[in-house]
């Protein structure tokens, strides 16, 4: 019962992930055709030690490493076809003494997403955490997601990616879709470990239920 409890949350974040799928092809066809616009993030902020921290990114992967300090850093890297898609992708930060959120908003979705075939951005999150910080809500949409060295608390899920995480202590729930899952722990955990790994397949053709022409072209009424 739970684990389709679980597939069914899952559900609702699939239709905000098919076109992103498609912008990570038009991002790949357009390395070829013409290099990228870049520009970097870098800000350091403060955390307490057992510190919550939240990460949501569309389209781009997701580093997070344990770090000796109290405070959280933050290198990114924005990527997009021009100047125009480069505006258009924000990097939104909510800190506090304990907690931190962290956040990729896309502007003009419906005309840029929905309409065009030639535009797409995306943003790669490299994160340096307290090594006993809690990431609480860490979700990923299209991209690589790694942990490393984490001893809080750890809740994260990934959508189209491959989710690896190495050397967590605390308590863990990693859940994937359409992507595969590796996890390792201390010898000396001691803690629940809950892991999820979903292939969604469409019920009429049985094949994997990913790239946007797969969910685009059927109706509501189709069966997932």
């Amino acid at each position: 019962m739970n684990r389709n409890r679980r597939i069914s949350a899952w559900m609702g974040l699939i239709p905000g992930a098919v076109v992103a799928v498609a912008l990570n092809a038009t991002l790949a066809g357009a390395a070829d055709d013409q290099p990228l616009v870049t520009e970097e993030f870098h800000h350091t902020y403060p955390l307490n030690p057992n510190g919550r921290v939240e990460v949501q990114n569309i389209n781009g992967a997701v580093h997070i490493t344990a770090g000796d300090g109290n405070e959280v850093k933050v290198d990114a890297i924005k990527r997009a076809e021009d100047e125009q898609d480069l505006k258009d992708e924000e990097i939104r930060v909510d800190a506090s003494a304990d907690s931190i959120s962290i956040e990729t908003k896309y502007h003009q979705r419906e005309e840029t997403w929905r309409n065009s075939h030639h535009r797409g951005a995306e943003v790669e999150y490299t994160l340096t955490v307290p090594r006993n910080a809690r990431l609480d809500e860490i979700k990923l949409i299209n991209g690589r997601l790694d942990i490393a060295g984490v001893t809080g608390e750890v809740r994260a899920s990934c959508i189209n990616g491959k989710l690896v995480a190495r050397g967590l202590a605390g308590e863990v729930r990693l859940q994937t879709i359409n992507g595969p899952l590796e996890a390792d722990f201390n010898q000396a955990h001691a803690t629940p470990i809950e892991l999820s790994s979903v292939k969604v397949q469409h019920a009429n053709d049985g094949h994997a239920l990913s790239p946007a022409r797969d969910l685009g072209d059927r109706e509501k009424g189709d069966e997932i």
